[in-house]
């Protein structure tokens, strides 16, 4: 066969050779109907649905996949009990995953394939309402920019979030809240900047040692965590946008933060218990400056210890207006 032939024949056979790419999101259902998308597909480009209709207790059915272009979002699957099989997937891809969404799945208990992912990491995970979840731990690390969302699980009691693989990592969010059992928050050792880290509505939490090489973020709301009494030491802290402290009564006295140069706005409202907020000027080099700041309804925040504190913090030009009341106890009304 001459060459032009060879090469005529090549081409007209990959031209009709059929894809292997499934395009758009795919939502698998019983046994049949996998067997029958997998003799002609082994990716989806897009994202892998477990919804309502899916009847599997794992991924292990999924065995043919060799990549996942979107997420990979379980939502409402009846019969998922695991992740088990989705360490074989990633491995397969050869390519960090996108997104994990675990979203109202009533018997999922089981995350423990997250932690067999080998060399792949993960993008974004968000575990929402799984009545059955009670611990995430052994989490393949985030990639930089990812998140990290965790909302609404009534059993989950523990979070043990793993560290970055490099040094200096970055994420967009860190989001846990409404987890009325969660007692511990740990991990994400490596990770220096954050957009926006909000820990609200963790009633049971005690636990909290997130973040320990922190040294900026654009926003922390810390927002009722009654049974905290300690933040995490957060000794590199320098840059902060919005940092809120609210609802907070277990709490005595903020972390030292001998490098913190700026904040942005400063809230610190309704903690019962705080009684010194000076780790904020511990700065040596040079004081920090608060462009904006609202301290109210501390009843154990005495005010002329907060006037010395505030003493200590620059204030720039174009500052926006201080707000500072019903802080210390209430006061006695003179006697007649």
């Amino acid at each position: 066969m001459s060459l032009p032939l060879l090469v005529l024949v090549v081409a007209t056979a990959g031209a009709t050779r059929r894809s292997t790419v499934h395009v758009g999101d795919w939502a698998p259902m019983d046994l049949a109907s996998i067997e029958r998308f997998c003799k002609r597909y082994d990716r989806v480009d897009g994202d892998l649905v477990l919804a309502g209709d899916f009847r599997g207790t794992d991924l292990k059915g999924l065995s043919c996949l060799m990549g996942v272009s979107g997420d990979i979002r379980a939502e409402g699957a009846p019969l998922l009990r695991s992740l088990d099989g989705l360490e074989r997937l990633a491995q397969a891809s050869e390519l960090d995953l996108a997104g994990v969404r675990l979203r109202a799945n009533p018997v999922l208990h089981d995350l423990g394939a997250l932690g067999r992912l080998g060399d792949r990491q993960l993008r974004d995970l968000e575990v929402v309402a799984n009545p059955q979840l009670i611990e995430i731990a052994a989490l393949p690390p985030l990639v930089r920019g990812g998140s990290l969302q965790v909302r609404d699980n009534p059993l989950l009691e523990r979070i043990a979030a793993q560290d970055a693989r490099s040094a200096r990592s970055a994420l967009a969010e860190v989001r846990v809240a409404g987890n009325p059992k969660l007692h511990s928050l740990l991990g994400l050792g490596r990770t220096e900047s954050i957009g926006r880290l909000s820990l609200q509505d963790l009633p049971a939490l005690q636990r909290l040692e997130l973040l320990p090489a922190l040294r900026s973020a654009e926003e922390i709301d810390l927002v009722g965590l009654p049974s905290v009494t300690a933040l995490p030491d957060w000794e590199r802290l320098a840059l902060v946008g919005a940092f809120r402290l609210r609802g907070l009564p277990a709490l005595t006295q903020l972390p030292v933060l001998p490098d913190l140069s700026r904040i942005k706005g400063l809230e610190i409202v309704g903690n019962e218990g705080l009684v010194d907020i000076s780790g904020l000027v511990a700065n040596r080099a040079t004081p920090p400056t608060f462009y904006g700041l609202r301290i109210q309804d501390n009843p154990s925040l005495d005010p002329s210890g907060l006037a010395q504190t505030l003493s200590r913090v620059q204030l720039p030009v174009d500052a926006r207006g201080w707000q500072i009341s019903n802080n210390g106890p209430p006061v006695a009304p003179a006697a007649p």
